[in-house]
C-alpha cells in the first residue's frame, strides 16, 4: 500500500494556510480532545473548503502526525540545547533532570499536546513516530554521555538512554490518569529512578577506569 504523507508547501499563501490549519486543529483538540474533532470542523473553523484541507492533509492521522512532529522537534531542540551546554558529569546529571521537568511542564501547559500524547499509542502513524523520536533522543543522550562517562561504551549507555527517552512519555501518560495528590509523588519517584540509574553508570565508569589503570 502506498504511504501518503504531508508535503510542506513552498508558496507563501499555502504556508499561511497550513499554519492556520495546524493552529486551529491544536486549539480544537486542546478544547475537546482528538476523537471529538473532525476534519470537517477544522475546515469550517478555518473558513476553507474541506477539499482544500484534504489537499494538504489527505487524512486526519497525517494531520495529527504533522502536529506531533512539531512538538517532537520543539522538545528535541530544547533538550539538545540543554545537553550541549553541559560542562561536567554533575552538570550533565542536572541538565537531565531539568530536561525531564521541562518535558512535563510542556504537557501541563499545552492541552492539545496532552490530548495527542494520551492517544498517540492508539494511532499506528503516531506509534512509529513516537518510537523514532525515542531513538533520536536516546542517541542525543548517548552522544552527550560519552563525553562524561569515562571508559563506557555505547552498548553500556544505550539501555539507560532508551529507558529515559521512551519511559518519560509513558510515565506522563500514566500520571495524567492519577489523582492530583499522587501526580507530584509519581514525578518525584521517576526523578529518583533517573538518579539511581545515573549513579549506576557513574559506578560502572569508575570501576572500568580503576581496572584500566591497573592493567
Amino acid at each position: 500500500m502506498k504511504k501518503v504523507a504531508f508535503k510542506p508547501p513552498t508558496q507563501a499563501r499555502s504556508k499561511e494556510r497550513v499554519e492556520l490549519i495546524l493552529k486551529t486543529a491544536k486549539q480544537l483538540i486542546g478544547d475537546r480532545g482528538v476523537d471529538d474533532v473532525s476534519m470537517r470542523e477544522i475546515a469550517d473553523t478555518c473558513g476553507i473548503q474541506i477539499g482544500s484541507l484534504y489537499q494538504y492533509f489527505p487524512n486526519k492521522n497525517i494531520l495529527l502526525l504533522t502536529i506531533m512532529r512539531e512538538y517532537y522537534e520543539a522538545m528535541f531542540s530544547q533538550t539538545s540545547d540543554l545537553f550541549s551546554s553541559a560542562t561536567s558529569l554533575s552538570d550533565f546529571r542536572a541538565k537531565g533532570e531539568i530536561a525531564i521537568m521541562k518535558f512535563i511542564e510542556m504537557f501541563e501547559k499545552d492541552t492539545a499536546l496532552n490530548h495527542l500524547w494520551s492517544g498517540a499509542r492508539a494511532i499506528p502513524e503516531l506509534i512509529r513516530e513516537d518510537n523514532l523520536d525515542s531513538y533520536r533522543n536516546a542517541d542525543l543522550i548517548i552522544r552527550t554521555a560519552l563525553k562524561f562517562f569515562k571508559g563506557l561504551t555505547i552498548k553500556e549507555i544505550k539501555p539507560f538512554a532508551l529507558h529515559m527517552a521512551h519511559t518519560t512519555g509513558a510515565i506522563l501518560r500514566f500520571i495524567k490518569e492519577l489523582p492530583k495528590e499522587d501526580q507530584k509523588a509519581m514525578v518525584q519517584e521517576y526523578i529518583l529512578q533517573y538518579h539511581l540509574r545515573f549513579d549506576a553508570l557513574v559506578l560502572l565508569s569508575k570501576e572500568k577506569m580503576r581496572k584500566s589503570k591497573k592493567s
